[in-house]
């Protein structure tokens, strides 16, 4: 014991897999609290087993860096500890306080789960639709990626004004940007009540911009669920009634789901279609129509 602590760690893990396959012993069925199984040790396995394992959800990512990293820290922390047991003249008691652990032992930089907003994946919460998250939660999240977005796309327009938007940072604030929009619209979409926050209209409006950042659609997406309701159509400044068609002229592959967006925010708000009237977007609208049909054929923008 009094060896190293990795020892140590290693020493426990090696008896917790003893334990558990012998079943009883120190290792209570049910892994201490969580009710009586049949298996008898199998919460010290199953605690092995996800210990062993690797996980990606928007909450986890666990795999062999993260693993390291914990043995790590344990050493660390244990250190102490062991050089206490090994003293001749111990004192009375160990003392170990938790202040600072997180200063002391910072996330793992290369964790296999990438972007992170909000204490959840980005990656992983698209890929599962962004499911298992309740009101509260949502609307705290919607608050972090807001701002994270504004963050990101000041970086990625201070980039390209510096004449860097093909440096591998660009590239990598252009992702980070398109899968945030994306989990903005899965929160969006799935708690519409979000839609009265102020954060919605931010967002509405960083869209607004985003779409002449990336000339991508994932922007698109989160304007389209918000301007579903009257309120947030009839909000929409010139900047935002343009911005499809300035798509339309920057990405002509766009222009179809631009367009078709823009003819939903009309319907439902007469203020969008003065604000294109009056902005001469008649004229702009029917260049974007014409560059479309061109554009199908490959000859169009």
């Amino acid at each position: 014991i009094v060896a190293t602590p990795l020892a140590l760690l290693r020493a426990l893990r090696v008896d917790a897999r003893e334990a558990a396959g012998a079943g009883g012993g120190r290792w209570p069925a049910g892994g201490g609290g969580g009710g009586a199984s049949a298996g008898g040790g199998g919460g010290a396995a199953a605690a092995v087993a996800f210990y062993d394992a690797t996980h990606a959800s928007a909450r986890l990512a666990w795999g062999p860096a993260e693993r390291d990293a914990m043995v790590a820290a344990l050493a660390v922390e244990l250190s102490p500890l062991v050089s206490w047991i090994a003293s001749s003249d111990q004192p009375a008691a160990f003392e170990w306080s938790s202040a600072g652990l997180d200063e002391r032992h910072p996330p793992v930089s290369d964790a296999g789960g990438g972007l992170r907003v909000g204490g959840v994946y980005v990656a992983h919460f698209n890929a599962a639709s962004g499911a298992g998250v309740g009101p509260t939660e949502a609307a705290d999240l919607l608050k972090a990626f807001v701002a994270a977005l504004s963050a990101e796309a000041a970086f990625l327009g201070r980039l390209q004004a510096e004449g860097a938007h093909r440096s591998a940072e660009a590239q990598g604030a252009a992702a980070n940007l398109k899968q945030m929009w994306t989990s903005v619209a899965l929160v969006l979409e799935a708690h519409p009540p979000l839609h009265a926050a102020a954060e919605a209209a931010q967002a509405r409006r960083l869209a607004a911009g985003a779409l002449l950042l990336l000339r991508t659609l994932e922007p698109l997406r989160v304007l389209d669920t918000l301007c579903r309701s009257a309120a947030h159509a009839d909000a929409l400044s010139p900047e935002e009634v343009f911005a499809p068609l300035a798509l339309c002229a920057s990405a002509p592959a766009a222009a179809p789901p631009a367009l078709l967006s823009l003819g939903g925010w009309l319907r439902r708000s007469h203020h969008a279609v003065r604000t294109l009237v009056d902005g001469g977007g008649l004229l702009v609208l029917v260049l974007a129509l014409l560059g479309g049909e061109g554009g199908e054929g490959g000859e169009g923008g």
